[in-house]
């Protein structure tokens, strides 16, 4: 959330950008901060309980994506936290063949590692304050 004295639409858009989940130009009544509070609150709730409860027994969803029986299961133990050793291990092949099976795989499903969150520059920071 960023509160700011800065009002012109490509600062809010700027914000945006970098990650805010609103966007509150300066000044900004008490009741207006506390609603996007609230509801940034409530948001955050909501995410929190969402159940997602993936089905780890068995590789045949990942043989519908087009990857090989061994990617596929080298794939479902990767998901599970495995380490490429722990697989190797396993699955009873070496080290470096899990990780040559996982890198090809990764590029047949065009997957990406994941990227940190945006963070905002130090000028848009805001020591909190109570209100």
């Amino acid at each position: 959330m960023f509160l700011t004295a800065k009002d012109e639409k490509e600062d809010l858009r700027s914000g945006m950008n970098l990650g805010a989940d609103d966007y509150l130009t300066k000044p900004v009544g008490k009741s207006d901060l506390l609603k996007a509070i609230e509801a940034r609150l409530q948001r955050s709730e909501q995410q929190a309980r969402r159940d997602f409860k993936p089905d780890f027994s068995s590789a045949q969803p990942l043989l519908r994506l087009g990857l090989t029986p061994r990617a596929a299961e080298a794939l479902l133990w990767v998901a599970q936290g495995k380490t490429n050793s722990d697989i190797a291990t396993i699955l009873g092949i070496s080290e470096s063949t899990v990780k040559s099976t996982s890198s090809r795989s990764s590029k047949n499903l065009e997957l990406k590692p994941a990227a940190p969150p945006p963070s905002a520059p130090s000028r848009y920071s805001v020591p909190p304050r109570e209100l």
